[in-house]
């Protein structure tokens, strides 16, 4: 598999989370996630150029999702193993700023990572991008989403998928839309995991057998 085909107008970037809790030097160390950035901005820009969407899909629960998410949601996202720090707990402050409440839409720590927020607000402004909360790892999970709705209502059928954790919201949200029927694409260089090497590698060798994979650098050149 060295060359793919697309339509632009059936195509669309999906960007997967990555926002201030993962990857603010003020909260947490994730250099590969910073890495990240600046290949995503690249694919955002070329996807906007040939007039395909940009999707911002972000963990973002409402106080319905935060009364019924499943135990091991909860248990996962609690600092120090403690339920009461899990979703939609106060966070504080860092660094002078208050980062609100847990991954709760429009809190800052669930805002698209600084750099990212402006290239985000510009495009939602322009119409070319969108913005989707999710409430499960992947984005497109279960009988439908927001964002599973939308590409359904556009008829958008090749979906980029980039950005944080590779092997589990990026690699969750692959594999639904492998299951449901779209043509799935892993943007590499705009995706990361804070999790161990094998942990990566485990996703690229599942992502040859079920999909596709390219670098920020292809979609710049292929979209031109």
């Amino acid at each position: 598999k060295k060359t793919i085909t697309v339509n632009p107008e059936k195509s669309a970037l999906i960007v997967v989370d990555m926002q201030n809790f993962f990857l603010n030097p003020a909260y947490t160390d994730f250099p590969a996630g910073l890495a990240a950035v600046q290949p995503t901005i690249d694919s955002v820009k070329a996807f906007r150029a040939a007039g395909a969407k940009v999707i911002w899909c972000q963990w973002g629960l409402t106080e319905y999702d935060l009364k019924f998410i499943p135990p091991s949601y909860k248990f996962s996202f609690a600092t120090d193993k403690d339920p009461e720090q899990s979703f939609g707990s106060e966070m504080g402050e860092y660094n002078g700023t208050d980062w609100g409440r847990k991954l709760v839409p429009k809190e800052y720590n669930a805002l698209p990572y600084d750099p990212l927020w402006e290239l985000a607000q510009e495009g939602i402004e322009a119409g070319t991008d969108l913005y989707f909360n999710k409430n499960r790892q992947s984005c497109l999970w279960g009988a439908q989403t927001p964002t599973g709705q939308y590409l359904e209502e556009n008829m958008i059928s090749t979906l980029f998928i980039s950005g944080v954790n590779i092997d589990q919201c990026v690699y969750g949200t692959f594999n639904d839309a492998y299951y449901k029927g779209w043509d799935p694409i892993i943007v590499q260089d705009a995706s990361a995991t804070s999790s161990p090497q094998y942990a990566y590698d485990m996703v690229m060798y599942n992502v040859d057998k079920h999909g596709f994979a390219v670098n920020s650098t292809d979609i710049v050149k292929g979209m031109a």
